[in-house]
């Protein structure tokens, strides 16, 4: 496996589009730059791909919200996606109530180090369904408005 910046990366060809759901060892708040020790769920908000100055190989880039099955009562609703219908969460490939966190957000390298194959044979569990598009954006419009207000005021 090819080596970038001191990870393994991945085949660009193999990684997430935007609204996939992949698992990911998200890093903790303290150690930003390393993966953390367990996996969750990840929602692929974007992909970018750059190239290796040293090495000349191509590899993605993926910015990630935070998942989570635990409650997020003390989050503000324009922070929060949550999936939590049965056809949601089948397509989504999650067992559970996920709250993806929107406001909890990394770039992070498409490597095996931050997203570990699944028993699937893939980091990547499913697709975000369309309704569950539809209120991402919606929220990513508000969270937009508010801020837009706040530097108008």
């Amino acid at each position: 496996m090819p080596v970038v910046l001191g990870h393994n990366i991945y085949d660009i060809a193999s990684s997430p589009e935007i609204y996939d759901i992949v698992w990911v060892n998200f890093p903790y708040d303290e150690a930003p730059y390393e993966p953390g020790p367990d996996r969750h769920p990840g929602l692929v908000l974007s992909k970018s791909v750059f190239k290796d100055k040293n090495t000349e190989l191509n590899y993605a880039s993926l910015q990630i919200a935070y998942g989570t099955s635990q409650p997020q009562n003390d989050r503000l609703p324009w922070e929060v996606l949550r999936v939590h219908n049965y056809v949601a969460l089948d397509r989504c490939g999650l067992c559970r109530d996920t709250s993806f966190i929107l406001s909890r957000v990394q770039r992070l390298l498409w490597c095996e180090e931050y997203f570990p194959i699944s028993e699937h044979g893939t980091p990547i569990l499913g697709k975000l369904p369309h309704a569950q598009i539809l209120a991402l954006k919606t929220l990513k419009e508000v969270r937009d408005a508010l801020k837009k207000k706040s530097s108008n005021d």
